[in-house]
């Protein structure tokens, strides 16, 4: 049975601290993809890979750069796994068809919101065309992300929240693990 690990990059492997510390020291910290990942985060992401098989599934923004330009990256940056996939484009159509008599500042709290969700929407989308609706998928599937507010309800109990300025840790990685390997 496949399982499927949907991964934030933002907060997971980008985490500012590394940028800080590099920075600080006048060591350089992008290349020509963005800032460096935290190898300690990555360490901890393939130790998941490993006990688990799961394939890697990218959410946050840059898969809007396409798949391949992920792919790319990874493979220039020596990542432990490969990116199978990102979740597709969720539109935000509705967000722009807000009826008279909200503030700007309702206006712009109800944006925030709608995109947020739209994160966990676009995790539900690409769950059923490729998983189906059937009960079990559930228990094939984690994400890894700094935000618990992007995400479903029905979601939380797949979702390990990683602190954004430490990446993934070694705690995330258990918990990650334990919810991969639940079936």
């Amino acid at each position: 049975m496949n399982k499927y690990l949907f991964l934030s990059m933002e907060g997971v492997l980008l985490t500012p601290t590394k940028w800080w510390k590099l920075m600080a020291k006048g060591y350089p910290h992008i290349d020509k993809f963005g800032n460096f990942f935290n190898e300690l985060a990555v360490h901890n992401l393939k130790k998941i890979i490993d006990e688990t098989d799961a394939k890697v599934i990218i959410t946050d923004y840059e898969r809007l750069d396409g798949l391949n330009r992920l792919r790319q990256m990874w493979k220039y940056r020596r990542m432990p796994c490969e990116v199978y996939d990102c979740t597709p484009h969720i539109e935000h159509a509705v967000m722009s068809n807000i009826g008279d008599g909200v503030g700007d500042r309702e206006k712009w709290e109800w944006r925030v919101d709608a995109s947020r969700a739209a994160c966990g929407l676009a995790v539900e989308a690409w769950v059923l065309r490729h998983l189906g609706k059937e009960e079990h998928w559930k228990d094939r599937y984690a994400i890894l992300d700094w935000d618990a507010r992007k995400y479903l309800i029905r979601q939380q109990p797949q979702l390990v929240t990683v602190d954004m300025k430490e990446g993934l840790t070694k705690e995330d990685y258990i918990k990650t693990v334990k919810i991969l390997n639940a079936v």
